[in-house]
């Protein structure tokens, strides 16, 4: 259900199997008045996401996760959250609190990425009176579409940008891990250098990794980034410079 001009208030992510519990989402905020994308979940399910999906996300203001135990194995629903992050953060400057998550049997210290913004369901599944209007007052509190979000600036590399695959998928979780690890000091307004390790078996992707973060987060960083390859150790850093 959308709007007339074709836009949606709230893209609602959930696993197939969590149907009911996001229906029932759905209709409590449809009877907000509110407009709700919900997809029906088709396909194989490692299939890329229909171009039809990514375009009610691109005309939708917020986007809320029915977290439950079936969530983290879904790459779609992976996916979708890190698209709606990725635009959240540029479309506000920084900030990501038009995404949401409704948790539903799980606990708030176990969801991924740390910088949702999250709410409780009760076991009964039900959505109560005060967690449709929390969700209403933070659509409220936004204006725009995730697709009005721009491209992320281009990094300033020192001494040059290292060649890597630049389809960068999967690892969603982890390039948002490395930003909150780098911000972790900004809550507790400690002023030194903040620095987040990525470490691992050779050939897991750190590489690919660090330089995915580098791009997406450069508008962190506006010093620059410093990549350090020592082929004869094999080690590789990348250093973000400069904070916000």
């Amino acid at each position: 259900m959308g709007d007339p001009d074709g836009l949606y208030h709230v893209f609602l992510c959930y696993k197939s199997e969590d149907i009911v519990s996001a229906r029932a989402v759905r209709d409590a905020l449809v009877e907000r008045g509110r407009s709700v994308f919900l997809d029906v979940i088709e396909g194989e399910v490692w299939a890329p996401l229909l171009g039809s999906v990514k375009q009610a996300l691109a005309r939708s203001r917020t986007l809320v996760a029915l977290m439950t135990k079936n969530f983290p194995i879904s790459p779609h629903c992976r996916e979708e959250l890190h698209l709606a992050l990725t635009a959240a953060y540029q479309l506000d400057a920084g900030s990501t609190s038009r995404v949401m998550a409704v948790l539903q049997g799980v606990s708030a210290d176990d969801v991924r990425p740390g910088q949702l913004t999250a709410y409780r369901l009760p076991h009964s599944g039900t959505p109560p009176a005060d967690l449709v209007e929390a969700i209403v007052r933070n659509v409220e509190a936004h204006e725009g579409v995730f697709g009005d979000a721009p491209q992320p600036p281009a990094p300033v590399w020192y001494p040059r940008e290292r060649p890597t695959d630049l389809s960068f998928r999967g690892r969603y979780a982890e390039l948002w891990d490395i930003h909150s690890g780098l911000r972790a000091r900004d809550k507790d307004n400690d002023k030194g250098p903040p620095v987040f390790a990525v470490s691992g078996l050779g050939g897991l992707g750190k590489t690919s990794l660090s330089l995915q973060y580098a791009r997406l987060f450069a508008r962190d960083h506006p010093g620059g980034v410093f990549v350090l390859d020592f082929d004869s150790v094999a080690q590789f850093a990348v250093g973000c410079w400069g904070s916000a």
